[in-house]
């Protein structure tokens, strides 16, 4: 069903031309030395641009969460769509760790949503697999080590100069929480 779009008017420069598409985002907490999450609830699509000093008029595309009227709005940014190709093995790469598990989940599963401290500036970008583990360490009761844990699998869904997002892809164990080490095995020809 097309609404108004909300709020009534696009973001700053935009023109809100028919067929334009926008992403309806809410503000997430604030992550120390990350920033501000933003939380992405839907797609726009405009139907019909504004004229005769009336909003223009759009339909939801796609919903990620509740869309709100007093909700902002950004640009649909389509690149990701348009890459290509199967990630490729990677050996000893860059390790970061959970900074929030999105939906606050006690125990996240697949397709859940996690944000982690690594950005574009470490070379990360959208597709690159990552594997969440609990790394080997000592034991205090024998002379054996315990070994390294592979708990998830995720891929990076989206990149920024702060943060990576990543998609929990597959998961062996339910034991995701902030401060879960993640390791990137796998990069973007």
């Amino acid at each position: 069903m097309a609404q108004p779009l909300f709020p009534r008017r696009g973001p700053a420069g935009s023109a809100a031309s028919e067929g334009e598409r926008y992403v309806t985002y809410t503000f997430g907490p604030y992550l120390e030395d990350l920033g501000q999450v933003v939380v992405p609830t839907g797609i726009i699509e405009v139907t019909r641009a504004p004229r005769d000093r009336e909003a223009a008029i759009a339909h939801v595309v796609r919903m990620f969460g509740e869309i709100q009227a007093d909700q902002r709005l950004m640009p649909y940014d389509s690149t990701a769509l348009h890459i290509f190709g199967r990630p490729e093995e990677k050996p000893d790469s860059i390790v970061s760790k959970v900074a929030l598990i999105q939906s606050g989940a006690i125990l996240p599963s697949l397709q859940d949503y996690l944000v982690v401290d690594v950005s574009t500036r470490d070379g990360v970008r959208v597709g690159d697999e990552f594997l969440l583990f609990e790394p080997h360490h000592k034991s205090d009761k024998s002379d054996f080590a315990d070994p390294e844990i592979a708990i998830a699998r995720a891929q990076a869904v989206r990149v920024t100069s702060y943060a990576t997002t990543l998609m929990i892809t597959g998961q062996r164990h339910p034991k995701i929480e902030a401060g879960t080490l993640a390791r990137r095995v796998a990069t973007m020809p």
